[in-house]
């Protein structure tokens, strides 16, 4: 994987600080969430991080949990 760009970074960054913000909004704690998800802990903890390693797949599933698909991150044509 090639590294990102540092508007990418921010991007993935602010993406992680969504997931963290409904995260504590709901009261949830890391386990629970990844649980709910079907995701270790640390899975999540590096998603709330904004990791560049972790599936694509794993924050849309995080997204669509909190309601945020659709929303925000959503633009439509």
């Amino acid at each position: 994987m090639d590294k990102l760009n540092p508007q990418e970074n921010f991007w993935l960054s602010e993406l992680g600080i969504t997931l963290y913000r409904a995260r504590i909004k709901k009261r949830e704690n890391l386990t629970d969430c990844g649980v709910r998800i079907g995701l270790s802990r640390q899975t999540y903890r590096k998603m709330e991080q904004g990791s560049p390693t972790v599936d694509i797949g794993h924050y849309i599933k995080a997204l669509n949990y909190y309601g945020i698909l659709g929303g925000e991150f959503y633009r439509q044509p």
